[in-house]
């Protein structure tokens, strides 16, 4: 589009200039022609000369208004925002002069200042979620439910071309999806406050850098920066949740960070503190330094070769440790599956779970990797989970002997094929982007958006026996290890890039052991079917 507009506005300027040097020719003849037979006529000749500063003073406003818009097409090829949606210069032939109602690509409406350079506009996101249990011999506490998964609103722009902001509020019943915990009613929290300075790109540095600070949601993993709004499944992988859990990642995260990408490479380092919703003080008891801290990082790499056909390969690391003594409130995190039945309304698979666990650090290991060809798609990852913890038994300890480490693994898999649409690569976060249809749906035609079907594979793997001796009270009757399979599949329709309609399946297998003796104890399996209704702006 952006490319039309500039062939647009040069064909524009030479006609401007071919049509004033053609106007200047015939005013020249007519003048040459008169004067031989009306020398002496001045007021001819001065009515020529005034004709003539007219046509000048005509085409030198079209030129300073072509000008203006080369201007806005220029400032417009900037470094992407880290938040969704831009401005939408006005028509390649209204001259522009003053701000304007703006629209991106995905019908975010605004204002933007005529360079383009300051802008400021309005984003939405409404989830509603509604499930129920239809099989298994797990007792759900809640077998079936309806719930406002997400209901956010915000604000978002730039200042002077290189520095972007936004802040966004979740009213809905979650922001706690990071850690797999069921979604409660709250009074809301802050989702997203950040500002981010894309000025080495804009300005054509060799590696340029973008640099963040506040509340983001990390784009670490392969599956997070996709966004929620756009990921295949209502939520996403157990596995990938609990990577977010222990690698302090995840939404609403407190952080500093950097990244840096082309068309085909990405680099990300973060370090990452509390969410918005939790304790933030330091030195708040005795022994308490603060909340956990982490270093993450993320590279990946992707391969285009062909419009049609495209290959992504990747690999995550974080490393938190813990400020806090083991006897004061602090990170102290439970491994459990607790909400991992992929959708949070039914709330949680009954006796399973190591407890509260007082980790020392903990350690992450990921790979990723994704293809797309034409309008099918398949992404993965695996993880390598380290729980490192301490000896003792909760409040009587008051330092915390290093204790063993608890090494355990999980990952998924999942696939899709989308008739009337496909998902494409986003470089700015080495992800790939929700389902975009060909075509809009409109009633009375033949357009019907896009429908994708999906299926997915995930597993967890927490199993290790170390984990006995991290907890917290080891007599405890709910010192159980687990492993959990969870198999899905989807039907999504896309009537357009605003709008979205789920139906998902899930069975759920959860294998529980005693981690003292090894054995398994019983076997937890549910079904359950659940449906979204989305819409974005």
């Amino acid at each position: 589009m952006r490319n039309k507009l500039g062939h647009d506005v040069a064909s524009q300027w030479r006609q401007s200039v071919s049509t004033l040097a053609l106007a200047l020719g015939a005013s020249a003849l007519i003048f040459a022609a008169a004067s031989p037979a009306r020398a002496d006529d001045s007021a001819s000749v001065a009515k020529l000369e005034k004709e003539m500063h007219r046509l000048e003073a005509q085409h030198a406003a079209e030129i300073k208004a072509l000008k203006v818009q080369i201007h806005q097409i220029q400032a417009h090829r900037g470094g992407p925002v880290m938040a969704p949606g831009g401005v939408v210069t006005k028509g390649p032939y209204e001259p522009c002069t003053g701000p304007f109602v703006t629209m991106s690509p995905t019908h975010q409406f605004g204002l933007s200042s005529c360079d383009g350079l300051n802008s400021i506009y309005f984003t939405g996101e409404i989830q509603l979620d509604a499930a129920g249990q239809v099989g298994g011999n797990a007792h759900m506490a809640t077998p079936a439910g309806v719930d406002f998964r997400r209901a956010r609103i915000g604000v978002g722009g730039r200042f002077m071309g290189d520095w972007d902001y936004l802040i966004r509020y979740e009213m809905g019943g979650a922001a706690t999806e990071a850690t797999g915990a069921n979604p409660v009613a709250s009074a809301g929290t802050l989702e997203n406050a950040f500002l981010q300075y894309n000025g080495f790109y804009n300005h054509h540095q060799a590696f340029p850098v973008s640099l963040t600070i506040g509340a983001i949601d990390v784009p670490w993993t392969l599956d997070e920066p996709t966004g929620n709004d756009k990921v295949m499944f209502i939520e996403r992988s157990s596995a990938q949740q609990l990577a977010n859990t222990l690698g302090n990642a995840g939404d609403n995260r407190i952080s500093v960070g950097a990244t840096s990408n082309d068309n085909h490479y990405f680099l990300g380092a973060w370090v990452t503190g509390p969410t918005t919703d939790t304790v933030r003080t330091f030195g708040a008891a005795p022994g308490n330094y603060g909340p956990p801290l982490a270093i993450l990082g993320r590279g990946a790499y992707e391969w285009q070769f062909s419009p049609d056909f495209s290959a992504h390969i990747g690999a995550d690391y974080s490393y938190v440790w813990n400020p806090t003594t083991p006897s004061a409130a602090g990170y102290t995190p439970t491994l459990s599956p607790s909400g991992t039945a992929e959708i949070g309304i039914l709330g949680t698979l009954p006796g399973t779970g190591t407890g509260a666990i007082p980790v020392k650090s903990s350690q992450v290991f990921g790979a990723e990797a994704a293809a797309q060809y034409g309008n099918a798609f398949f992404q993965a990852e695996y993880y390598h989970y380290i729980v490192d913890g301490t000896y003792g038994a909760g409040a009587a300890v008051t330092g915390g002997l290093p204790g063993p480490s608890a090494n355990f693994d999980g990952g998924y898999a999942e696939a899709s094929y989308t008739f009337g649409g496909r998902r494409t690569y986003a470089p700015k976060y080495a992800a790939y982007s929700g389902v975009i249809p060909d075509h809009p749906f409109v009633l009375g035609t033949n357009d019907f958006g896009a429908v994708e079907l999906g299926a997915r594979f995930g597993i967890i793997g927490a199993n290790d026996r170390a984990l006995s001796v991290l907890t917290v009270a080891p007599t405890s009757a709910a010192l159980h290890g687990w492993t959990q399979e969870n198999f899905a599949a989807v039907l999504n329709w896309y009537p357009n890039t605003n709008i979205r309609f789920d139906l998902e399946y899930e069975h759920v297998i959860d294998n529980q052991m005693s981690l003292l003796s090894g054995a398994y104890t019983s076997s937890n399996k549910l079904d359950w079917i659940g449906g979204r209704t989305q819409v974005t702006w």
